[in-house]
């Protein structure tokens, strides 16, 4: 700084010689020339030159990350991270187009859906040989050529070796080629026709996952059996040894063994293990029995339930690898998205937080037309109300499930402004309907609903409706009457009864859906109308006249109308009757896992029985059409006439058939047992969460957070000072529900330290000390929230409210008490500092107290209104358990602790303001005499002097 002082006044000093300090004086001359409004427009200019280009680097480096960041978590949820989208974009432009054409969904549907077709065409070609057709070779060479390119599109970008050392690859291109083969050999796919549905098999990520699992368990399931075995030979040897003589066949050990095996599992064999001259023999009847409720009761479902718990292992951990992928693909993202830490040897380094632009912009890139409302409430969910902090790594990691939200507003919506628009002017009109009704029976009505509401009156009108239309006695007279007009009047009085109680207000009625629906109006009306076009039915005649007239009376007099508005009509229970209508929302839940598992099942079957078509279809009639052998194996999967088909087989064809049976029975049965058990657990799951208690508390919690969502996101935007216009007036939100079965089986994914170990590779922070940092601090919210609520129950304390300005201790004044502020502001006022300092809840004041005879240092008063717990010293000393005494030591220690650095920040700022009102005052006086001293000149450089004798 001097050097450029004596520059300025052209006095530089020479090498070597001691330079003295300027003059006070002079130093406040070239402040006088620094501070000239020349000086001050040049800095506007650079910053005009420069700034704007500085933006731009920045907002230009933000779109380049967020688009890598795209691509990164597009690998995280497909579970692709080492040949991903993100590490093939840093390939040539050719590879990185080869490999989006391979993983694209375009691409994976077409060799899905060909799949299914080449697999069902075969039930269309001849039971023999090809079909002479040259439109269906032309079918089978397009299949084939479909596959053949996604095969060799995957080589092309991951090469021989790579593509050939994963298990399921190999099969998907053995399978492939074996099929393209026997295409170019026979003309049609004949001998490989066991090998169409694998292809699609393998290719869809779900099925390939059960495959997985389902080759996993095979050797656990032999051992699983080994317990079946040992108890098969107890019974053959017990059949040897004491009932031989009851029946000859039992002193063969092949008889016995192969009946008793397929007794225990099918029932084939019932009538030779107990034929119909033993059933009067009580001891071996009572051992068959107790033998089969042990064998097939006990220890088959032990083997099942093993099953089930091995299969759930299995997924397990499947699940948590999957999870390990997509949080290394998410860890990944984020670090492309925060560089603002400092660089590391891999690159720029991280600080745990991005922006909400810098999330704003990964969102832009990721759905390119979401609103700015979206990417408001997005910011919100995932931010969980941290205001401008910003998202930080942890929170980043549940971006899929907050992408499972969907925001939609309605004026953008056609279908939503019909139905809402109809909604409200329906709701508009039916509430200015009133129904005249005599008020005299008002009262009595009203206790006459309570009485139907409390014993299920309805509940038994639609059980006997339910009963009359599954018997088929709607139509039977009694007395002249039918019960269909009985149960019409019945349905008419309760609707007057409810009427009058609802004092003639036919929107309260249908307003309450559980009880009145439409298929309640239905049902009811339509038997009405149904009545009265019989009444008038012989003035037209059935079928008379013609016409559009013609034809709608024959189909009001059709009973088919009449059974269908009956039906809805008894469809009614499913509203009203809650244990049902849990029951069917589970079963609805349920069916796409039913679907499935029994898809998977049926792969299995197709492919059995088009290997027993091409081994017995010469041979046996009912297996010379792949049609004939899908029944059969279908029949078998049951299982149903097991032995007989099997023992055919072996007679006519050979008697090692009988180890083709025995894989399929083994196969089916893991299959078809386990699909059951996994239906079973996540039927019993969907029970527990689709019952009206917890759906009503799911949809309160749910309402509620997007209200906090939305009032969060409004008040950020109106207070960011932004031009453009967001307005969250008539939004509506929706949650996708997952549709992967295994997150009911093994929990939802949770983020733990052990996770985020194996993710460290790919991230440019410490996430252990991160997340420990993190964690510490929920667990002390946790500690404090805890320690309030043992303290209120234990009644070591007292709660008490102050209004705001009230004092709750003084300086120099006798400690006696602790307050812990739970609601609402304090200050605390420093008087030798002459420093206040504002501390919110949770906080610990008045430590003092804690020490013999002490008196408190600080001034502490009410900001607003506050509610405190306060503990005395007895209340310390003698009330409290040592575990709570010890936790309110710890919350005084940290509270003061955060007081102490409060107040040198408040010191700090105290300083740093005296400082600037002195510079403020000494520049005004400066530019006010330069303005006012008629003898200033001006430099030749465009700066101002100042003769040295003037100030």
């Amino acid at each position: 700084k001097l050097n450029k002082v004596f520059k300025m006044e052209g006095n530089s000093p020479k090498e070597g010689e001691t330079v003295e300090s300027p003059q006070p004086q002079l130093l406040k001359q070239q402040s006088a020339r620094a501070m000239t409004s020349e000086r001050s427009e040049q800095i506007k200019r650079m910053l005009r030159k420069k700034l704007p280009q500085v933006i731009k680097n920045r907002a230009d480096q933000i779109e380049k990350n967020a688009i890598y960041a795209r691509l990164c978590v597009l690998d995280a949820f497909q579970g692709r991270l080492g040949n991903g989208l993100a590490t093939n974009s840093k390939k040539s432009a050719f590879i990185f187009r080869i490999f989006s054409i391979q993983t694209s969904d375009i691409l994976l549907n077409t060799v899905v859906i060909s799949c299914a077709l080449h697999t069902l065409s075969v039930f269309a070609e001849p039971d023999k040989g090809c079909s002479a057709s040259w439109l269906m070779y032309l079918f089978h060479l397009i299949v084939s050529l479909i596959h053949l390119s996604d095969v060799a599109l995957k080589m092309y970008y991951e090469g021989l070796w790579v593509y050939w050392s994963h298990d399921w690859q190999r099969l998907y291109v053995i399978t492939i080629t074996l099929n393209f083969l026997d295409l170019m050999w026979n003309g049609c796919t004949y001998y490989t026709n066991p090998l169409r549905p694998v292809v699609g098999l393998l290719r869809a990520r779900s099925g390939r996952r059960f495959f997985t699992i389902v080759q996993r368990m095979i050797p656990g399931l032999t051992e699983t059996l080994t317990p079946m075995f040992v108890f098969l030979v107890m019974l053959m040897v017990i059949c040897g040894l004491m009932f031989d003589d009851r029946l000859k066949e039992l002193s063969d050990a092949k008889f016995a063994s192969y009946n008793w095996f397929w007794m225990i599992y099918t029932n084939d064999t019932y009538d030779n293990l107990l034929p119909y001259e033993l059933v009067t023999d009580w001891s071996y009847v009572a051992f068959f029995f107790i033998s089969i409720y042990l064998g097939q009761k006990f220890l088959l479902s032990l083997i099942l339930g093993a099953t089930f718990d091995t299969f759930r292992d299995f997924t397990k951990k499947q699940l948590k690898d999957e999870r390990i992928k997509q949080l290394r693909g998410l860890v990944k993202a984020f670090a492309a998205l925060d560089d603002q830490g400092p660089p590391t040897k891999k690159g720029p380094g991280g600080t745990g937080v991005i922006s909400e632009a810098v999330f704003c912009a990964l969102l832009s890139k990721y759905q390119p037309n979401i609103t700015p409302e979206e990417k408001a409430l997005y910011y919100e969910l995932i931010a969980s109300g941290a205001g401008s902090g910003g998202v930080n790594i942890l929170q980043f990691l549940n971006l899929r499930d907050v992408l499972n939200y969907s925001f939609v507003r309605v004026r953008d919506s056609v279908a939503m402004q019909i139905s809402e628009g109809f909604q409200q002017k329906f709701d508009a009109y039916a509430s200015t309907i009133i129904i005249p009704h005599p008020t005299s029976w008002l009262s009595i009505c009203q206790e006459i609903l309570k009485k139907i509401q409390q014993y299920n009156i309805r509940d038994w009108i639609n059980f006997i409706d339910v009963a009359l239309i599954s018997f088929g006695l709607y139509d039977m007279r009694i007395t002249g009457v039918t019960p269909c007009v009985l149960i019409s009047l019945l349905y008419l009085v309760e609707f007057c009864i409810t009427l009058i109680a609802k004092e003639g207000k036919i929107f309260l009625i249908f307003k309450n859906t559980e009880h009145f629906s439409w298929d309640f109006v239905i049902g009811f009306v339509g038997p009405i109308l149904t009545h009265f076009f019989y009444a008038i039915s012989p003035l037209f005649g059935e079928g008379s006249g013609s016409g559009i007239f013609s034809y709608f009376i024959w189909f009001i007099l059709w009973n088919k109308f009449l059974l269908a508005v009956r039906f809805l009509r008894c469809m009614r229970i499913c509203h009203m009757n809650k244990d049902l209508s849990t029951f069917i929302n589970a079963m609805i839940d349920v069916m796409p896992l039913f679907c499935q598992s029994m898809t998977f099942a049926l792969i299995v079957t197709y492919i059995f029985a088009m290997l027993g078509n091409l081994f017995f279809g010469s041979t046996i009639e009912k297996w010379d059409s792949p049609l004939k052998a899908m029944v059969v194996m279908n029949m078998l999967f049951l299982p149903a006439n097991f032995v007989t088909v099997m023992e055919e087989a072996m007679e006519m064809v050979h008697p090692l058939t009988c180890i083709f049976f025995s894989i399929y029975f083994i196969l089916s049965l893991l299959v078809g047992n386990l699909s059951l058990s996994v239906i079973i657990e996540w039927y019993g799951e969907n029970v527990n969460d689709n019952s009206n208690d917890a759906r009503d508390a799911v949809q309160e919690a749910e309402e509620t957070q997007f209200k906090n969502i939305i009032n969060r996101a409004t008040v950020r935007k109106s207070l960011s000072g932004r031009r453009e216009t967001v307005s969250f007036h008539d939004i509506r939100f929706s949650k996708r529900a997952s549709t992967d079965h295994r997150v009911k089986l093994v929990g939802g994914a949770t983020v733990d330290l052990e996770s985020l170990k194996k993710a460290q590779k790919e991230a440019n922070i410490d996430l252990v000390a991160f997340y420990n940092e993190v964690y510490r601090h929920h667990k002390d919210v946790n500690v404090e929230v805890q320690f309030i609520r043992m303290a209120k129950d234990s009644g070591a304390c007292t709660v008490k409210k102050y209004e705001a300005g009230s004092a709750l201790f003084v300086a120099n004044s006798p400690a006696e008490c602790i307050y812990l502020v739970i609601e609402g502001d304090v200050l605390l006022f420093n008087t030798s500092e002459d420093i206040d300092v504002q501390m919110q809840a949770v906080a610990a004041v008045g430590y003092e107290a804690l020490q013999p005879k002490g008196t408190y240092c600080l001034t502490c008063t009410a900001e607003t209104e506050l509610t405190c717990l306060v503990f005395t010293k007895d209340n310390f000393t003698m009330d409290m358990e040592s575990e709570l005494a010890g936790n309110l030591m710890r919350l005084v220690f940290k509270s003061e602790a955060q007081y102490e650095v409060m107040l040198e920040d408040r010191k700090k700022q105290k300083v740093m303001h005296r400082r600037s009102r002195m510079k403020s005052g000494a520049s005004f006086a400066l530019t006010s005499g330069s303005a006012t001293t008629p003898s200033s000149t001006s430099h030749p450089s465009g700066k101002s002097s100042t003769p040295s004798g003037k100030e």
